[in-house]
């Protein structure tokens, strides 16, 4: 019996050595992916930053004054003449060669697929491949191109005081990312204008676990504080990960509770699945995924709010999300999780350079400038 209680013991023990030593190895990991990715920060200087729009430029060169600045002759002509010299134009050749490589596991055809407004909620039919969506005969694909000019708006807090509003609301169709409110504090810095946005798996279960009382919880009312203002019946809420029956439930109660009625749509065969092939990235972001699906629907492509970095390149700490506080000692850190962001973004900055698409990660206001 001695000899038991001592082997239990001894295992007692042995459990949390491992366990200590699991965390242990876990901070060591995030100093090192810190270090690492130190320089990358530091180093990053978009080649579109402090920049307003192309009309702007012209505007300026040609001795005006774009609507809704107040500056001074002085302070403009240098400004305007840095954004001239700094944005260098996309590559039709870089952009063919990206979407012959996403065409090798997308198409226009199953990549979105929007139910038609006259369908109600309570009658969707999902399909698994397109023979059947053409037999349930109640979706439409998005057009493409869908707009000249896309923007893809992710939600790191690289957005926080960018003053990129105005800038990312001006492109023809702009793209966000898992419901992230656009409403009064934030539509400075990340506009307001909501053309398509995902649905994550994490909350299409919320939602749909709240759907029957979205209105009478603590968390139905955060949802419905975060939906104001973003989605509308003008909009497209994207479930790209599959075909979830649980959409149906969750258009009913934004119909019945929160009187809203935007177009909904899913992705037969989950894009994040697809966009790995792609990119050969084992298990892609949101973010990465939606820009794989904008490249082929649109014929320019900007994207801002991607940046998975404690801090950015003047030492300003970001972050996690724009909308969201900091919690825990990790959440700065992207390295950790399902997604392996520092890599997504050297993609980015890849494609940026060789002209696929344009990535901001500077303000896009000058502090001189006063935006109205």
């Amino acid at each position: 019996m001695v000899f038991i209680s001592n082997l239990r013991r001894r295992r007692k023990g042995g459990s949390l050595c491992i366990v200590v030593a699991e965390i242990s190895f876990a901070f060591l990991l995030w100093y090192l992916n810190t270090i690492k990715f130190q320089g990358i920060v530091r180093s990053v200087r978009s080649e579109y930053s402090h920049e307003h729009t192309f009309d702007d430029v012209r505007l300026a060169d040609a001795g005006g004054t774009p609507e809704g600045l107040n500056v001074t002759v002085d302070q403009q002509a240098p400004h305007h003449r840095r954004r001239v010299q700094l944005m260098k134009p996309l590559s039709t050749q870089a952009i063919e060669d990206a979407r012959r490589k996403i065409l090798k596991y997308l198409n226009t055809s199953t990549t979105f697929r929007i139910f038609r407004r006259d369908i109600d909620p309570e009658n969707y039919k999902f399909g698994t491949n397109l023979s059947t969506i053409m037999e349930h005969n109640q979706t439409e694909v998005l057009p493409s191109p869908v707009g000249h000019r896309c923007a893809v708006v992710g939600n790191s807090g690289i957005l926080l005081s960018s003053l990129c509003g105005r800038e990312i609301d001006d492109h023809d169709f702009v793209f966000r990312l898992n419901l992230a409110p656009v409403d009064g504090e934030f539509s400075r810095d990340v506009g307001s204008k909501v053309d398509l946005i995902t649905l994550n798996r994490m909350e299409l279960l919320a939602l749909e676990t709240l759907s029957k009382d979205l209105n009478t919880t603590v968390q139905g009312w955060m949802y419905i504080n975060r939906l104001n203002g973003t989605v509308t019946d003008s909009s497209i809420v994207w479930y790209p990960l599959g075909f979830p029956e649980k959409l149906s439930q969750i258009a009913v109660s934004f119909r019945d509770t929160l009187q809203l009625q935007p177009a909904w749509a899913y992705t037969p065969e989950s894009l994040m699945y697809l966009a790995s092939k792609v990119w050969n990235m084992p298990v892609p972001s949101t973010g990465l995924s939606v820009m794989t699906a904008a490249l082929l629907h649109c014929d320019e492509v900007t994207m801002y709010g991607f940046f998975p970095f404690p801090e950015d390149s003047r030492g300003r700490t970001l972050r996690y999300h724009y909308y969201e506080p900091d919690t825990g000692p990790l959440k700065g850190n992207h390295s950790f999780g399902l997604h392996n962001m520092p890599k997504e973004f050297s993609l980015l900055q890849k494609l940026a350079e060789d002209g696929a698409l344009r990535l901001v990660t500077e303000r896009c206001y000058d502090k001189i400038f006063d935006v109205t």
